[in-house]
């Protein structure tokens, strides 16, 4: 988990926080200082529940940064070294992949109850908000499947509870791999791998922040660049990407990608197919 999440925070990534870009409230050392104390709580996952881990996961990576650095990634990773864990020694996504599964399907209203309190410590909104157990207020045992189905339409993270982490391993995972392997650089590949992703899909973060035509507009930009074969930093297609996603206070920040490009890194460095 460390190792993904120091390449994500490394990686130059339009929009993003990395080395020479960084917000006023959060840069490069709150992701890798998070990652750290995050890194040791889930080597010990067999120990934990899902929702332990994660609650415990944003409790450390609070006391170390100086706003929520992680809580996306944290939701992601912890299910991911869960089925991790169960399966070891074996070291295969398919294998990883289904052991998955049934972690989520084992999840209990104490792990709700324990995910919900992690979310309201890491300061983060969006998943009550579209149901009747609204997350900032919510203090009881809580079915955390049925909160992620109602909020999958709205947050990619919620959709990959609700299935099975589909999107993560058919197309997150195949994209950093492919990317990676034609840029014969882990974080060229990343930073070619985000485009490609913003490029298709639209940023669940920014349409909750900015609205639905933001984020396609973001999605529209990124597809340009895409398609003019902009993917370097250096490129001044992907400058001017940047420099628009950095625009309006950071607003544009296309957050939850860079978190499912942390748990598709965890994913391949995992199962050895980026080495």
């Amino acid at each position: 988990m460390q190792c993904a999440c120091t390449l994500e925070a490394t990686a130059p990534k339009a929009g993003n926080v990395y080395p020479g870009q960084e917000f006023d409230d959060l840069g490069v050392t709150d992701f890798l200082a998070a990652a750290s104390v995050c890194g040791t709580t889930l080597d010990r996952a067999a120990e934990h529940s899902i929702g332990e881990l994660i609650l415990q996961c944003v409790q450390q990576s609070r006391a170390v940064t100086r706003s929520n650095a992680n809580l996306g990634i944290v939701l992601l990773m912890a299910p991911l070294a869960k089925a991790a864990a169960a399966i070891e020694p074996v070291r295969d996504a398919t294998a990883l992949r289904c052991q998955l599964q049934q972690q989520l399907e084992a999840l209990t209203p104490e792990d709700g109850r324990l995910v919900f309190e992690a979310i309201r410590i890491a300061a983060a909104g969006g998943l009550g908000d579209a149901n009747s157990q609204d997350v900032r207020t919510t203090q009881k045992n809580v079915d955390l499947m049925e909160a992620m189905r109602t909020g999958q339409d709205r947050d990619k993270i919620a959709e990959q509870y609700s299935t099975g982490f589909q999107f993560l391993f058919e197309t997150v995972v195949p994209c950093l791999r492919n990317a990676i392997e034609d840029e014969g650089d882990r974080l060229r590949g990343i930073t070619r791998g985000q485009i490609e992703l913003l490029a298709g899909h639209v940023d669940t973060l920014i349409q909750r922040k900015c609205g639905a035509a933001t984020a396609k507009e973001a999605m529209r930009r990124a597809r340009t660049v895409n398609e003019a074969h902009g993917w370097r930093a250096e490129s001044p297609d992907w400058i001017e990407f940047n420099q628009w996603l950095r625009s309006d206070g950071n607003r544009r920040n296309p957050g939850t990608t860079a978190d499912l490009i942390a748990a598709g890194l965890f994913v391949l460095i995992y199962s050895g197919i980026s080495k």
